[in-house]
């Protein structure tokens, strides 16, 4: 953990002002399981060198944690006693469920009782993403590139001078996949005792420091993408990245993000750039519930060859030869069939994903796109598109019985 708390520790030069800087890391199990470690690094008012407080958590709950983190901040600067006080009380109080609070009550620098709120959000995937830092050190065009090369579960390495800057964008870049989870190595930041890790002949998603840079150059890399956040730019690259997506899904990707770029306010953005990408992959595996089948013997099996032949594109027919050979693709059908009731559930799976996003959270993000409608036809422009169940709406009962979701549906109709 001091390793990942301190990546730059070899490098580092002691300032007298230093800014206090927010990051995290992630350490993987043997089981596969992930742990969080978020991190503040501050300088106490005596010293020069730096202090980093560190929590571990098996929770990805980021801004949670970030709330919890500036309050350790706020009295450590006055004393490491006040910020043990916090620490400790914050050990004993249980884990708050998503959507819910938590106070933690302790004693300040005056003695006196105080209480800290810590809110969990409902929806990990929006509340703790900040989508925006893809287009600020990104940009469209590399946004999809890596995006493409993620699909295809290749090696990714990002590198900036900024911990935050690494572990937000890495962060939001891996959220782009839902309802898909990256499999493979996944270390946002990468400590300089560890750059080996670079040469793995597997898939894998790592940030390094810029002052690393040319040490992981000199390795014996593999294939790898490498990418300068700091001045969005691609340095190195398989270079077939803008041919993955087929044309029509890149096209309509850029206009959606492109879009988002018109609306600066961050909420708006973040809920934009997230429909964007959930859409591509409503458009090309969502069909794929029609595609599981029972067997004789009562097991379930997925028909992928039927799957892909029956889309007609030649260009997306070759992206899902190649996607439903990833291990992304594989864990999230066999999850599927082993804990989905293929009856009636399977029917609807075809919708799965906009029910979750638009319906259970926000119906307001129908009005996202400053109240441009047509912005939803982006895709091939078919409207039919949002009747993702063969065009009948009523399928949309299917989900917790909401009636009222045909209503918000049929009343948009007619604006288009």
């Amino acid at each position: 953990v001091p390793l990942f708390c301190f990546p730059d520790a070899l490098e580092y030069k002691p300032v007298k002002n230093m800014k206090s800087e927010t990051y995290s890391f992630v350490l993987t199990n043997f089981d596969g399981g992930r742990v969080f470690g978020y991190c503040k690094r501050i300088q106490p008012c005596d010293s020069t060198l730096p202090e980093v407080i560190c929590i571990i958590s098996p929770v990805d709950a980021i801004n949670m944690y970030n709330v919890l983190l500036n309050e350790i901040e706020m009295r450590r600067q006055i004393s490491m006693e006040i910020a043990k006080e916090l620490l400790a009380a914050s050990f004993g109080r249980p884990l708050p469920k998503p959507g819910k609070d938590v106070q933690i009550r302790c004693l300040d620098e005056l003695g006196e009782m105080e209480t800290v709120h810590l809110h969990r959000p409902s929806d990990a995937r929006l509340d703790n993403v900040n989508y925006d830092c893809l287009l600020v050190y990104l940009g469209t065009d590399r946004l999809i590139k890596v995006f493409s090369a993620l699909l295809l579960e290749r090696r990714v390495i990002l590198y900036s001078k900024s911990l935050s800057v690494l572990t937000q964008v890495i962060h939001a870049v891996v959220a782009l996949l839902y309802p898909f989870h990256w499999q493979h190595i996944y270390i946002p930041i990468l400590p300089s005792s560890m750059l080996d890790v670079c040469c793995a002949p597997t898939p894998y998603l790592i940030g390094i420091l810029t002052s690393h840079l040319n040490t992981v150059l000199d390795l014996p890399l593999e294939e790898v993408m490498i990418v300068d956040l700091d001045r969005k730019n691609i340095l190195r690259s398989v270079g077939d990245e803008s041919t993955i997506l087929p044309k029509k899904i890149t096209k309509a990707l850029k206009t959606a993000i492109n879009m988002c770029k018109i609306d600066a306010a961050e909420r708006s953005q973040t809920l934009m750039i997230s429909e964007a990408f959930l859409r591509v992959f409503v458009e090309t595996i969502g069909h794929y519930g029609e595609f599981i089948t029972t067997q004789q013997d009562g097991r379930k099996s997925f028909l992928k060859e039927n799957f892909i032949s029956k889309i007609e594109s030649q260009g997306l027919q070759q992206f899902l030869e190649w996607f439903t050979e990833t291990q992304m693709f594989e864990v999230f059908i066999t999850n599927h069939l082993e804990k989905q009731d293929w009856g009636s559930v399977g029917k609807i799976q075809y919708i799965c994903f906009y029910s979750v996003y638009l319906f259970k959270n926000r119906v307001t993000s129908f009005c996202l796109f400053k109240n441009r409608v047509t912005s939803f036809c982006l895709f091939k422009n078919r409207v039919t598109s949002f009747c993702l169940f063969k065009n009948r709406v009523t399928s949309f009962c299917l989900f917790k019985n909401r009636v009222t979701s045909i209503c918000l549906f049929k009343n948009r109709v007619p604006s288009f």
